[in-house]
């Protein structure tokens, strides 16, 4: 009997643990390429589960499906025009009313969801406890408790997407309001003419997009056989709305989303009094510091070249000495001419002269892996924010500019995550200018013969120049 099949879009906001799930549910059998026409990773990976043949995509992680990024915009379009049989949302427990963002605009889609509340063990350890039964109750979307790295809750999790599947789900429309409902009844009445339209596009979902004056959702609008009229409505619709609520229409949809987030998380969590102080908002406190997080950064990047620099002198003196024995070596097994200088002089001095710089390199970028695994790299972008606003840039740009001194090649693929294309622009044509590894080791060198008692000073000083 050939087993039946099921495609599974993975989804949720980015650093919760959605990756991990994927890879634990996948194994080895998943494969990396590119979604067309972007750079975006695309991972799919297969299971054999039960009786079904599931197959996973692990879209980006995003925050929303308003199409900022590149990101968004793959996850949303994907989602539209693959139709999945069931998107799994990824949510963090330790910030659930936060995730449960997306998890709102993808119910808008008119798909199946099933929520992986991931990361519980932690939550739990931080006294939030979630009434998963209520919660889903309460957003009619079913609910599993996860925990990825563990294993735990992912077979249970598999179960539920079979049962949804299996029963096809009644699917559930949160309600944002009176007054957002009455328009956004009116624009589906026009939208439901285009029977053609209807069939490729979330007749809800477009619907609340062109209130939100999404400009993807305007360009789709141009298809619609009726889309003067709509044009029109929409105009007065959106004027209506920001007369009535006194904000812009993207926020007031926001604000309902949210409202409706907080009744069903004010119903369903509840937060157990933990007396021990937070490490990581006690840490907060301090490298966030509207004074101190400037001068705190710095000396962390001093600090860092100093112990790269005093660590490092071991391994390149035992380097020099082995390239030096080997060329003595070789010196003595040639008769003297130009063959000899070719490989002592030329060949084993240069490449040994050049590689003698590698321990450096590598503890360099092990401090700097040591920082982002610390989530100190995303704090710096929070602090280098108004710095980079200056130049006309956002606080993310900060990240692929510190992996520009490592190279620029995967400096300029992480600008993809910036929201502007303006953004990604800008920081791309930045990125060459950061002092790459390629360049590190002419530094040193240069440091090393004009500043042989402070060659971590006048390196750091190339940088902050």
């Amino acid at each position: 009997m050939e087993n039946k099949k099921i495609i599974i879009a993975l989804a949720g906001n980015p650093n919760t643990g959605k990756t991990t799930i994927f890879n634990a549910l996948t194994g080895l059998h998943h494969k990396v390429g590119n979604y067309p026409g972007v750079t975006v990773e695309k991972k799919v990976g297969e299971r054999r589960y039960k009786d079904y043949e599931i197959i996973i995509y692990d879209l980006p992680g995003i925050y929303s499906l308003t199409a900022y990024s590149i990101d968004e915009m793959v996850a949303r379009d994907f989602i539209i025009n693959e139709k999945p049989d069931i998107i799994v949302n990824v949510l963090d427990s330790n910030n659930i009313e936060r995730n449960l963002y997306l998890c709102m605009q993808f119910q808008e889609l008119n798909i199946p969801i099933v929520g992986a509340l991931n990361l519980t063990d932690e939550a739990e350890r931080k006294g939030i406890i979630i009434d998963e039964k209520k919660l889903s109750d309460i957003l009619r979307i079913p609910l599993v408790k996860t925990v990825g790295v563990k294993n735990i809750g992912l077979e249970n999790l598999l179960d539920k997407v079979i049962e949804v599947v299996e029963q096809g789900s009644t699917h559930f429309n949160a309600s944002y309001g009176a007054e957002l409902e009455i328009e956004i009844k009116d624009i589906i009445k026009i939208l439901e003419n285009d029977k053609e339209f209807i069939e490729k596009y979330p007749i809800r979902w477009f619907a609340i997009k062109l209130l939100e004056k999404d400009k993807k959702a305007f360009e789709i609008l141009e298809s619609h056989k009726n889309k003067d009229k709509l044009k029109i409505m929409l105009n007065d619709k959106i004027k209506k709305i920001e007369r009535h609520f006194g904000r812009d229409a993207e926020i007031v949809v926001t604000e309902q989303r949210y409202a409706y987030i907080h009744g069903a998380v004010l119903e369903s969590v509840s937060r157990k009094p933990i007396f021990q102080s937070d490490i990581t908002e006690t840490i907060d406190k301090i490298v966030l510091n509207k004074i101190l997080s400037l001068p705190i950064f710095i000396f962390i990047m001093w600090a860092i070249f100093q112990l790269t620099f005093k660590v490092g002198e071991y391994p390149i003196q035992w380097l020099e000495s082995f390239f030096n024995w080997f060329g003595r070596i070789i010196g003595s097994l040639l008769p003297e001419g130009l063959l000899n200088s070719l490989l002592v002089d030329g060949i084993i001095a240069g490449v040994g002269g050049v590689f003698s710089f590698v321990p450096l390199i590598v503890i360099l970028f092990l401090f700097i892996s040591i920082l982002e695994d610390t989530g100190y790299m995303s704090r710096i972008a929070f602090i280098m924010d108004k710095i980079l606003h200056i130049f006309g840039l956002h606080g993310q740009s900060f990240l692929p500019m510190i992996l520009g001194f490592g190279c620029s090649v995967p400096a300029v693929m992480a600008a993809r995550t910036l929201k502007s294309a303006k953004d990604r622009i800008i920081t791309i044509l930045i990125i060459p200018f950061m002092s790459c590894g390629a360049k590190l080791p002419v530094h040193i060198l240069l440091a090393g013969a004009f500043f042989p008692n402070s060659q971590a000073n006048a390196v750091i000083a190339i940088y902050v120049i």
